[in-house]
């Protein structure tokens, strides 16, 4: 090989090429798609971060027992007090501007039972659906003594009730005779203005803030929306029958979405943008019976009463994929929920005793039980992973481990210190740090497989941890698929063409003043000065090399206009030139000078072996012409015979290029595949190296023909 390394320096002059295949791959967890989450309660993909989420654990600050079941509660802007709709007790005013102490401030018994209440603008004035008794007006100014001022009897059961913006209508959702519309201008006489009897029965109203739109919880019918602009006359303009029965709704700040408590049917999502065709966003089913629901100020959290199952607190800020981040299910019935303007703050009321319970959500802690993140697509490698590293979030002080697989996720693997193990379990219990797969990935799999990752995200419950990337590096000898050349006419200095993205393209008539050309969407394009311009009977070899240093060759001919055939190559015929060259039609771009530089030619390359090796002993030769599919021991179209020699060419491609490959044409096996196919590429292109300007290129097509073989058989 001696010979070989003085060769290669001296044509070194001519050409330059890094022999690097080694493949670089890098998750930045920035696509949620293209990741699988063993939980999305517990973990996430934002900001291009895998982390653990923060999960709330409520804690109670007060509590106060109303006298009977409380349905429905408002609080005053303030936040000192606590209106309660107490069916069968009436109105409850409580004081929670201690919210440790809360103490009642006033009551009134209502004629039949307080289902539902709201507040008027001033405060001064609450509005109770009171079941039979239909609409109770009361005057608050003192609340210590509340004074009926007014009333009116709803033809069926009165279950909530809100008022217009400017506190002259009220909207009563009054059962099995729909929507009611009432005139409270003159709140000791209130007088019907219209009314829409709904399909199923109305349960809850809310109205948008121009006052021309009413939203309906109508039971078992789901969700009706009314044109109320002339409330004389309200029409029927939109509904969406929900799979449960709609209790409660809650509408977002810019009246795009509804929230419904859709009892056995969890909350439903419902995109309200075109109120005339409302369509269904997500549902989250929870454990119990949805019976109200309630929003944060900023949109991005729901707070749902949940019936049996207590108060769920869910994630909304992604609305087509509500997630789970918190519970208290210290209640008996949970019935309703209202948010505080204090983020830390919730209101709940129950069935049971001590039934409005005041809590507090700021307290949170990470999950412990270990979730996982994995990548849905594998990477696929040909011969071994070198490395595997992670990059953590700075501020992160939990750990991450790993599970790792080369068969598409089939097995999966760890390093349990001594041996790589396979294992079943998916609770973090068998798993290894990125520095014990770092030191050892390269004995996981050196025959190439498809490469996938578990990232295991441990806390004790107060540590934080965000996993930023994984990157591996892996070797790749995968042929980037063979480059396209639009067609070219003699003198012109752009040529376009497609190859695969990311690979850099490189002509052979001359350097591309815009290089390196990388190919982008697919297309490729090459500006040439006007001396390297091709011409009639050129032949421009068209090379495109992927990131790893795999290449792949396209011959494009531009016909000779005397005899159609296209053979001519340049080169530089100056003998001052330090690239001089007998070969090849003269072209003075070609040529290159250095005085300080010398080159000492040795005889024609042509005469001998251009691997400067000697010829190999008989046992060693080459005898046969090999191509792709050939197998020693089968019949050979290509060769006229039985093929014997395809063991002896791997040694020979694996010896010749040992310094630039590690294993450059695969194992040494009787089947002449891919990886033997683009070892036969390698030893082309090398020899279209050595001989640059001496010969016509060889075609990179992996078959050995008389040249290689000649080649290869002096290059011992």
């Amino acid at each position: 090989m001696k010979t070989l390394f003085k060769i290669i320096f001296l044509f070194g002059f001519f050409f330059s090429y890094s022999f690097s295949f080694a493949e670089t791959k890098t998750w930045g967890l920035n696509t949620s798609l293209n990741y699988i989450l063993s939980s999305s309660t517990l973990i996430e993909i934002d900001n291009s971060l895998g982390q653990l989420k923060q999960i709330l654990y409520p804690t109670l600050v007060g509590s106060y027992d109303t006298p009977n079941i409380p349905f429905e509660i408002v609080i005053s802007s303030d936040e000192n007090t606590a209106y309660i709709a107490d069916y069968d007790s009436g109105l409850q005013i409580i004081d929670i501007s201690s919210p440790n102490f809360p103490t009642l401030i006033g009551s009134f018994d209502t004629p039949a039972n307080a289902r539902g209440i709201t507040l008027s603008q001033d405060e001064n004035t609450v509005y109770i659906a009171d079941e039979s008794g239909g609409l109770q007006i009361l005057d608050i100014s003192t609340p210590s003594t509340p004074v009926i001022i007014g009333n009116y009897n709803t033809p069926a059961f009165a279950r909530t009730v809100k008022i217009s913006q400017d506190g002259n209508t009220a909207y009563v959702a009054d059962g099995g005779s729909g929507l009611q519309i009432i005139d409270i201008a003159t709140p000791s006489a209130p007088t019907l203005i219209g009314n829409y009897n709904t399909s199923g029965s109305a349960s809850d109203v809310h109205i948008s803030a121009d006052g021309d739109t009413a939203f309906i919880a109508d039971l078992g019918d789901g969700l009706k929306i009314i044109d109320i602009s002339t409330p004389s006359t309200p029409i029927l303009i939109g509904s969406y029958d929900t799979p449960g029965s709609a209790l409660k709704l809650f509408l977002s700040s810019d009246e795009t979405t509804t929230y419904l408590a859709d009892d056995s049917a969890g909350l439903q999502i419902i995109d309200i943008t075109t109120p005339t065709l409302p369509t269904l966003i997500a549902t989250y089913d929870t454990s119990g019976f949805v019976k109200d629901v309630y929003t944060s100020i900023d949109g991005k959290t729901a707070f749902v009463a949940d019936g049996n199952a207590g108060l769920k607190i869910i994630d909304i800020s992604s609305p087509s994929s509500p997630i789970l981040i918190g519970t208290y299910d210290s209640v008996t019935v949970l019935l309703g929920v209202v948010a505080s303007s204090d983020p830390d703050i919730v209101y709940v009321i129950d069935v049971g005793v001590n039934n409005l319970h005041i809590l507090d959500i700021s307290t949170f802690a990470y999950p412990t039980n270990s979730p996982y993140i994995s990548i849905n697509t594998a990477q696929t490698f040909s011969e071994a992973v070198k490395s595997f590293s992670e990059t953590q979030v700075g501020n992160a002080t939990g750990t991450i481990t790993y599970q790792v697989s080369t068969d598409n996720g089939i097995t999966w693997l760890y390093w349990n210190g001594t041996n790589w193990v396979t294992t079943i379990q998916t609770d973090g219990s068998e798993t290894s740090t990125a520095i014990e797969l770092n030191s050892h990935i390269a004995t996981l799999d050196i025959d190439g497989g498809d490469f996938l990752w578990r990232a295991y995200l441990n806390s004790d419950g107060n540590q934080e941890v965000e996993l930023d990337a994984i990157t591996i590096t892996f070797d790749d000898i995968t042929a980037p698929k063979t480059p396209t050349v639009d067609k070219v006419k003699a003198g012109d200095v752009t040529i376009t063409g497609t190859a695969e993205e990311g690979s850099i393209i490189s002509l052979s008539i001359g350097n591309c003043t815009n290089s390196p050309v990388i190919t982008n969407a697919g297309n490729w394009s090459c500006d040439l000065s006007i001396s390297d311009a091709p011409e009639n009977g050129d032949l421009i070899v068209i090379t495109s090399t992927d990131n790893a240093g795999n290449f792949s060759t396209k011959n494009y001919s531009i016909s000779n206009s005397n005899n159609g055939r296209s053979s001519r190559i340049y080169a530089c015929k100056d003998k001052k030139a330090i690239n001089y060259s007998k070969f090849g039609t003269h072209k003075a771009s070609k040529c290159e000078y250095d005085d300080d530089k010398a080159i000492t030619r040795e005889k024609d390359p042509l005469e001998s072996n251009p691997f400067g090796g000697e010829i190999c002993a008989p046992e060693l030769i080459l005898t046969q012409q090999m191509k792709y599919g050939d197998t020693n021991g089968i019949f050979s179209s290509y060769n006229k015979g039985v093929i014997a020699e395809v063991s002896l060419l791997q040694k020979h491609i694996n010896r010749i290029l040992a310094e630039d490959y590690s294993q450059a044409a695969g194992p040494i096996d009787i089947w002449f595949r891919e990886k033997t196919k683009q070892g036969v590429k390698r030893l082309q292109l090398k020899l279209n190296q050595l001989l640059e300007g001496q010969i016509t290129p060889l075609t990179i097509d992996g078959i050995v023909g008389p040249f290689t073989k000649a080649a290869i058989n002096r290059s011992c």
